[in-house]
């Protein structure tokens, strides 16, 4: 876990390269700006937490091409919305934590696919 640990900059595009992560803890630092666009490579990733940083922009859409993932949390990290629209492409998501995202209104997120959903944080 890289979780509280003081940590500030960008985060390093060479964690994308680690395919076979089980959870990726960046919480609670003082990281900034992207998401690196290498991170697309994490797609068995089930566990994903970047709440209370200062990153920039939205929320990549690779996200919702992670279909292992179990636990998301954006809560606070710096994201603008939208909230991903085919959010609900998580099927497997047990607990989603959104909250403190800025940005344009938006309606609901269509969450047709999540009936896995066990805690929901918005």
């Amino acid at each position: 876990s890289l979780e509280a640990n003081q940590f500030s900059g960008v985060v390093p595009p060479e964690l994308g390269n680690l395919t076979n992560l089980q959870t990726l803890m960046l919480s609670s630092n003082n990281l900034t700006g992207n998401l690196p666009m290498t991170f697309s490579m994490l797609g068995s990733l089930p566990d994903f937490r970047i709440n209370d940083n200062n990153f920039r922009g939205t929320a990549p859409d690779f996200i919702q091409n992670w279909k292992q993932l179990t636990r998301l949390e954006m809560h606070a990290s710096g994201l603008e919305g939208p909230i991903l629209p085919n959010i609900s492409l998580l099927s497997n998501l047990l607990q989603l934590r959104i909250s403190d995202i800025d940005g344009p209104n938006q309606d609901f997120p269509m969450l047709t696919n999540m009936s896995g959903l066990v805690r929901f944080y918005v």
